[in-house]
Parts: C-alpha cells; sequence; structure tokens
C-alpha cells in the first residue's frame, strides 16, 4: 500500500481527536509524534516520519506514531 493511501484509510478508519499533519522528513529519528495545543489552526497533532527509511518502513512507523495519537486523550494521558 502506498503511503499517501495509508494516511487517507487511517484517517477514515481509526480516526483521531484531533486533525493531524503528517510529514515526512529528514531526521535523526525514524519518526515521532507531537500534540499543539494553541495555534491559528487550534489543537492538532504533527506526525513526522523519516524520509529516509523504506515506504514500508515509513509505513509501520506511521503506524507506531498514529497508536501515540490515539492514545492521547485516553486515560493515561490527560490533554485540558
Amino acid at each position: 500500500m502506498e503511503f499517501r493511501e495509508a494516511t487517507k484509510r487511517l484517517r477514515v478508519m481509526l480516526p483521531l481527536m484531533w486533525p493531524v499533519s503528517i510529514r515526512r522528513v529528514k531526521m535523526d529519528d525514524w519518526g515521532d509524534c507531537s500534540f499543539v495545543r494553541e495555534s491559528k489552526r487550534g489543537p492538532h497533532f504533527i506526525i513526522r516520519v523519516s524520509n529516509e527509511l523504506t515506504e514500508p518502513a515509513q509505513f509501520m512507523v506511521l503506524l507506531h506514531e498514529w497508536a501515540h495519537a490515539l492514545s492521547w486523550g485516553s486515560d493515561t494521558h490527560h490533554i485540558r
């Protein structure tokens, strides 16, 4: 499955509590997930995935970071 197609399917099948921006960028790590409380866009997630990984690896990292975003707002993460 293509990376872009995977992001479209995740948005439909496993929607997040807030909008998400997904970026493939050059970075030292494989990926990360952050939550921005205050911005002009309002609250939203940013998921970054290393563009130096193979596409299958990028997909796996995307799934991992998406799981972090899903957990925000659960009992373990309190966002106000």
